[in-house]
């Protein structure tokens, strides 16, 4: 039997689906980010990556991880995701 590929989420990905999992429209997001909604339509689409800064704020806003937005990669549950300090609540 094959193993079943597992699809890969860039970060363009990983900021609409940040997005739209709180709630927030690319409107909305622009309005916050100061910038056009053009500017957040050509992050989601990867046409241009946003500034760290951006992306430090993005995931603040939207709630997620920034290791997450930024690479993909999962926090271990019960953690914090950064120097293992357990927190209260998952993510």
């Amino acid at each position: 039997m094959r193993e079943p590929s597992i699809p890969e989420w860039t970060l363009a990905d990983r900021l609409a689906k940040s997005r739209h999992a709180a709630g927030l429209s690319q409107d909305r997001m622009a309005s916050k980010f100061e910038v056009n909604r053009a500017t957040i339509s050509q992050w989601e689409q990867g046409v241009r990556v946003p500034r760290a800064a951006y992306l430090m704020s993005w995931a603040l806003i939207t709630g997620v991880p920034l290791d997450w937005l930024r690479f993909g990669n999962y926090p271990d549950p019960g953690t914090d995701g950064s120097d293992g300090t357990p927190v209260k609540g998952s993510w």
